[in-house]
């Protein structure tokens, strides 16, 4: 009876301790004095704590040099002031660099999982959780203001399972939320200004499954921005994108793509989808004019292709290893040249190709194009380009050309799709001289990212 009565008062005695440990302490802070406000305290009996008043990056570095093993922090009611340490400027309004990462010993904060952000904060600095193992709790999604996440802000942070990203947020950098292994949730804002995704923005989220960005502003997508993330089936982009990076959804478990709405998109960049094994058809807007190397090589699933109609190159192994691959369709009014080995290890006999009827003799005299099964088709269907109102007037020696949308560039090709020239223009009118190539085609690429063909 006795032992079962001090195994009572040990149990009572071990859950009061566990309270008394877990009591949140609120301080009223000002900036720069949070060493002052906690003099006499036991630091390493602190796991909870609230801070109200104001603090700068000094608050931030004296928390994580000195009590490493807090768990919740609590700045909702706080302000961030700017300051000035060791010839480092820290602004107002951010959380600082490094605020919870230990660069020169290469360690983040090891038992923070609750972390609630000034609601007026505008920024978070680079690596700033860095490493932040457990942290799985936040209130980032109630941020007003917040504009910018730099890079690894949130990073390497191995328990963190959802981010709620508000509409106020412009730029995500670098590999913010790169290899956060268990995130399967992203919520971004309805009315979301995002327009810049940094380069491994979610690199290695190997959980992540959906990604919608449809509500946003997005312009740039970074290189490598989804790579490893092997479980990522689904990504909706917007028609504001004008560029996605290298090796963007490299290693992907992406099945199908419909980007004929990304109209302003003129490039697919080199190993944009490298096995991606699970990517079965594949619709390219008809504003891309380049597919670069590698871009879909060992996409083994990978049987249909529509391919854009400003398109006048693709790159080396661009296609290598597809080998599922039966059908191509190829509006474009010239041939595209191909790069080395563009079809590597593909049974060519095996794959049908629709090019426009006009110039199918051009395919079925080419070496490599000749190799695939061709068939001719009028295309009369194609929306291929936005509407610029362009008018042509042929000269003595030319043509001019004259847009209500500023002209970037003109480019001729023969039939055969060899460049004969490229003029720079930036101007509404241009005069091109045809130098006794009276039958070309002029490709007309406009300075918001559209472009349209024209056959002379």
């Amino acid at each position: 009876m006795k032992h079962i009565k001090h195994t009572l008062v040990l149990f009572l005695l071990i859950l009061t301790t566990t309270a008394i440990a877990q009591e949140t302490t609120t301080y009223n802070v000002t900036a720069g004095n949070l060493s002052s406000a906690l003099e006499g305290t036991s630091l390493k009996d602190i796991n909870n704590i609230k801070l109200t008043g104001t603090l700068n990056a000094a608050d931030f570095f004296f928390i994580r040099d000195n009590i490493k093993d807090i768990k919740s922090i609590d700045m909702s009611e706080a302000k961030i002031e700017a300051c000035e340490i060791d010839g480092t400027l820290y602004a107002a309004n951010e959380i600082p660099a490094n605020a919870f990462y230990v660069p020169y010993a290469s360690t983040g904060m090891t038992r923070l999982n609750t972390f609630y952000f000034p609601t007026t904060i505008e920024s978070i600095g680079e690596n700033a959780f860095f490493q932040a193992i457990v942290l799985r709790t936040t209130n980032m999604g109630e941020l007003p203001s917040l504009k910018t996440i730099k890079s690894a802000a949130i990073s390497r942070c191995t328990r963190l399972r959802n981010i709620e990203i508000p509409a106020s947020v412009e730029e995500i950098g670098a590999a913010a939320f790169a290899y956060n292994p268990q995130l399967d949730g992203v919520v971004i804002a309805k009315g979301s200004q995002l327009s810049i995704l940094g380069d491994n923005a979610f690199n290695g989220c190997a959980i992540l499954s959906t990604l919608d960005f449809t509500d946003t502003k997005l312009i740039e997508v970074g290189a490598q921005a989804f790579n490893a993330c092997t479980q990522l089936n689904n990504v909706l982009l917007p028609s504001t994108v004008e560029s996605i990076g290298d090796e963007a959804f490299m290693y992907t478990a992406i099945s199908n793509i419909d980007w004929s709405h990304l109209h302003k998109l003129g490039t697919i960049e080199g190993s944009m989808f490298y096995e991606t094994t699970s990517l079965k058809s594949v619709t390219l807007p008809h504003s891309v004019e380049e597919i670069k190397a590698s871009a879909f090589a060992n996409c083994t699933a990978l049987t249909t292709i529509s391919l854009p109609y400003n398109l006048t190159a693709i790159g080396d192994w661009t296609f290598a290893n597809c080998r599922a691959l039966r059908s191509i369709t190829c509006p474009s009014p010239i041939v595209p040249t191909l790069g080395y080995q563009a079809f590597q290890q593909v049974n060519t006999a095996n794959v049908e190709v629709t090019v426009l009827e006009s110039i199918l003799p051009q395919y079925e005299s080419d070496v490599v194009w000749s190799t695939f099964i061709l068939k001719g088709d009028p295309f009369t269907n194609i929306d291929a380009t936005e509407q610029h109102a362009l008018q042509l007037r042929r000269t003595s020696n030319g043509i001019e050309a004259t847009a209500a949308t500023t002209i970037k560039t003109i480019t001729l090709y023969n039939y055969s799709g060899h460049i004969l020239n490229k003029l720079y223009i930036n101007d509404t009118q241009a005069t091109v001289e045809l130098c006794g190539n009276t039958h070309c085609i002029m490709h007309i690429g406009y300075s918001n990212g559209s472009s349209e063909v024209i056959k002379l």
